[in-house]
């Protein structure tokens, strides 16, 4: 039996075929292949943000400002864009031998520095304590970036004068081709007023500050309370150990 040869108008159209079929599957898994790297980076992103707030929180916690010490108290810098160009206050590390606080100032920034419009920078922190130490967030990730000082009742504080009332810190970022973050960070700082009431004085580490006794006076409390002493029953003269007998030979 004689079998038919396929003819060229034939192999032609089976030719044509298989290259659109080929050529929707390669467009498929093309797509496919820039959604997942897309996500890829969207999740890289977002880590990298996760680990910039992070580090923002454990810094806040340890706020200081004003004081005895006349602790600088914290600035926000913005370009023109109404971007934050950079950062900055001052932070306690630990405690000296006297129990003072130790200080370190932190700095947040742009890098590199007033980056045109629709270009992509990224956040550099520093550590000044004795040497600067740097790291960077977000390298060539960011289009905007905004911090905002707050009150407790979220409204921005627009005067220095007024930063004995920080209570939140307000962070925004966006990236190239991803979502915008927003986020509000409290500060739980013991080393700034418990309330706004405050005097200058009262911002410098109320949980170390000391004074000498004054009998009568009240004591003052860290959250701002006071207890009276007035109407106490006194404890009589202090004991003293002059003139008290030896206690002999061990």
């Amino acid at each position: 039996m004689n079998r038919r040869a396929f003819t060229m108008i034939e192999m032609m159209i089976v030719t044509l075929v298989t290259a659109v079929v080929l050529t929707v599957i390669l467009k498929l898994l093309s797509g496919a292949f820039a959604g997942a790297a897309k996500g890829y980076d969207n999740l890289s992103i977002l880590q990298e943000k996760s680990r910039l707030i992070a580090v923002l929180k454990q810094d806040l916690r340890t706020l200081i400002f004003a004081g005895v010490d006349n602790v600088a108290v914290p600035s926000v810098n913005y370009d023109s864009n109404g971007q934050t160009s950079g950062l900055e206050f001052q932070k306690v590390y630990g405690i000296d031998e006297n129990g003072r606080p130790l200080i370190e100032k932190i700095t947040y920034q742009q890098f590199p520095p007033s980056p045109a419009i629709g270009s992509t920078f990224g956040i550099i922190r520093k550590c000044e304590v004795g040497q600067t130490l740097e790291r960077k967030y977000l390298q060539g990730m960011l289009t905007s970036f905004r911090v905002d000082l707050l009150n407790a009742t979220g409204v921005p504080i627009g005067s220095p004068t007024d930063y004995k009332e920080l209570k939140k810190v307000r962070l925004t970022m966006e990236s190239k081709g991803s979502e915008l973050l927003a986020t509000t960070l409290s500060v739980y700082s013991p080393y700034i007023p418990a309330s706004g009431t405050a005097s200058a004085g009262d911002l410098w580490c109320p949980n170390y500050m000391f004074a000498e006794y004054t009998p009568g006076a009240p004591i003052k409390l860290f959250q701002g309370g006071m207890i009276q002493l007035s109407g106490n029953t006194a404890l009589g003269t202090p004991l003293s150990l002059a003139g008290a007998t030896t206690l002999g030979a061990p």
